[in-house]
């Protein structure tokens, strides 16, 4: 599965390959431990996703966005109720969704096993809330493994676990931007 851009970033110039599933723009080194606190907005999902049956782009926008913050509280500190100047501002775009195909794989599990696999791309952008500027851009694109057996019977299972590992990867990613958690 390939990275699928939004065309809503602030720019794209500058992207790298950066593993085999993974595009993007790494942070400066000026801008690593900058950032007191983060705020995450809520996951969009992206109109090209249309092809996704509706239940299914939900379930994994719940995933994804769950996931995400879970992932990005244990990185960055919290607000401590103080104005806080140096935010870090998460945007998440989903911007495909594959589907594997229960039916399918229902069939032909009597023969070789499941084979038809879903998966997922996402775009991760992180602004500077008090210049509105960039700071970094993660695009990341894999499918489930086949050996995720049990989620190849549900439409959205593969997407949803692909959803979880990348929760997991994008705030490594953006880890970086913040200032050490107490």
């Amino acid at each position: 599965m390939q990275t699928v851009k939004s065309d809503q970033a602030t720019t794209y110039q500058g992207m790298v390959a950066l593993g085999e599933h993974a595009r993007g723009i790494k942070p400066d080194a000026n801008q690593v431990g900058k950032f007191e606190v983060i705020v995450v907005e809520s996951v969009q999902v992206l109109p090209a996703t249309a092809a996704a049956h509706p239940k299914v782009a939900e379930e994994v926008k719940a995933t994804l966005d769950t996931e995400l913050r879970k992932q990005l509280q244990r990185r960055f500190p919290r607000a401590d109720g103080a104005a806080v100047s140096k935010r870090l501002v998460v945007r998440t775009r989903i911007t495909s969704i594959a589907e594997a195909s229960p039916g399918l794989n229902i069939a032909m599990s009597l023969l070789v096993g499941p084979v038809s696999q879903g998966g997922l791309s996402i775009e991760v952008e992180a602004i500077d809330a008090s210049t509105g500027k960039q700071v970094a851009l993660l695009l990341l694109a894999d499918k489930a493994s086949i050996s995720d057996f049990k989620k190849s019977y549900t439409r959205g299972g593969h997407a949803q676990l692909v959803a979880g590992r990348f929760a997991v990867e994008a705030a490594d990613f953006l880890a970086p931007l913040g200032r050490a958690v107490p």
